[in-house]
């Protein structure tokens, strides 16, 4: 199935890829780093980004191959947080399949302290999917890792879910 809904740990998915996405800002208030990489690591490839939309690094100890690092767009409230949110998401997925990925894991991108509701997120995340979807090929898991969220996110698209 190209896109599914999983509850899930992300750094147990056996995905081709997965995505981390978080903020400068959030990694110095304590937010975890990327599975498999130390937070003075994360710290420097938020650092050396740049105007770069994404970073991809090698997984190390995961059973991916790739981590895609993703700055998170925050919701400003200026009327293009719909747009920024799902522009991160088609560049991730272009990213995983400029590096021949033929899956990739996904967290909730946007969601909680980045100001986007669970339900607008998982919305962009389905349309930005479905947009790439009709150009490449690719297995695509979106992962929750909060029961409440899954929930809603089957609820929302009962087609996508793992059960």
């Amino acid at each position: 199935m190209p896109l599914r809904f999983v509850l899930d740990d992300i750094a147990e998915s056996e995905c081709d890829t997965i995505v981390y996405a978080a903020t400068a800002a959030a990694l110095s208030d304590g937010a975890a780093p990327a599975p498999g990489v130390t937070s003075e690591e994360e710290r420097r490839i938020f650092a050396e980004m740049g105007e770069y939309p994404a970073w991809v690094t090698y997984a190390n100890d995961l059973y991916c191959t790739y981590v895609i690092h993703v700055p998170c767009p925050e919701r400003k409230g200026d009327g293009e947080d719909e747009a920024r949110l799902k522009k991160c998401w088609l560049d991730c997925l272009q990213l995983a399949a400029d590096h021949d990925c033929r899956s990739a894991a996904f967290p909730l991108i946007g969601a909680g302290r980045y100001g986007y509701s669970d339900a607008d997120a998982i919305r962009i995340a389905v349309e930005a999917v479905g947009e790439f979807l009709k150009r490449r090929s690719m297995d695509v898991e979106l992962l929750f890792d909060d029961a409440g969220a899954f929930s809603e996110a089957e609820k929302l698209y009962p087609e996508f879910s793992e059960n």
